[in-house]
């Protein structure tokens, strides 16, 4: 009987001294791999969903801006331009005008998310609307559609 709790007695001073030695000292390092581990985890989830995100704000943006152009043309730009003697051409300064009308009218129609969203993707936002205003613009006129007015000439 003496034997048996000798045993144990010894195997139990072993775990302990193994507890001690081995299992102690390196914790803080096997914390430290847990938590690299689950935020290195964390972050790739929010990259995804961030990315998602941003594509999805990217494709709401260029519809919005490319429904806006038409409505412009459709309502405002056809209308001046046919009361013009200028070839056709706006006055100067409509354009700006109009470009900026736009540009009102794609930030009210996009959610307050949406453009923080946007703003994480873009330096400026509003240049990059505005860019894509005259992109759009461009694209119309040259496949004949007819919001292609926004621009002089």
């Amino acid at each position: 009987m003496q034997d048996i709790t000798s045993w144990g007695q010894l195997i139990l001073a072993v775990a302990i001294a193994v507890l001690t030695i081995v299992v102690i000292p390196i914790l803080p390092q096997l914390k430290a791999l847990v938590v690299a581990l689950i935020t290195a985890k964390v972050n790739e989830v929010q990259s995804k969903y961030g990315n998602d995100t941003s594509a999805h704000y990217v494709k709401i943006l260029n519809d919005t801006i490319y429904d806006v152009v038409n409505g412009l043309s459709q309502s405002t730009v056809d209308g001046l331009k046919s009361l013009t003697e200028n070839g056709g051409k706006l006055p100067p300064g409509k354009a700006d005008e109009l470009k900026n009308q736009a540009l009102g009218e794609v930030l009210s129609a996009i959610s307050d998310e949406g453009i923080k969203a946007l703003q994480q993707t873009y330096k400026d936002l509003n240049a990059i609307i505005l860019s894509k205003i005259d992109s759009t613009v461009r694209d119309t006129k040259r496949l004949g559609i007819s919001a292609g007015t926004l621009e002089d000439g």
